[in-house]
């Protein structure tokens, strides 16, 4: 959450989920079992979990059946595909306005 306020995109989410306060880890389906019992939108086709993890934000949005966003500044191997991938907070921003 603290690198979202940082980057400026903060106000973009209605929700952030942290792992620490749920009490459960990506890509545990337990993690988003609690997100989507926490969120309105039911509709997974409208979700999308963005992360720079690949085996717990990429692995765990794919298992949960929904976009992901691989967050990738340095240009790390994809072990998953992702649906998107950015290297920058301007290509996030970017990615939003389509």
């Amino acid at each position: 959450q603290s690198r979202l306020a940082l980057s400026g995109l903060l106000p973009y989410f209605k929700g952030v989920f942290v792992s620490e306060k749920i009490g459960s880890q990506k890509p545990e389906k337990k993690f988003f079992d609690f997100v989507f019992e926490n969120i309105p939108e039911k509709d997974k086709s409208r979700v999308i979990i963005i992360g720079d993890s690949m085996s717990s934000d990429i692995l765990g949005g794919i298992n949960a059946g929904i976009d992901t966003c691989f967050f990738n500044p340095a240009g790390r191997e994809e072990l998953y595909s992702p649906t998107y991938t950015v290297k920058s907070y301007n290509e996030l921003e970017v990615l939003f306005e389509i």
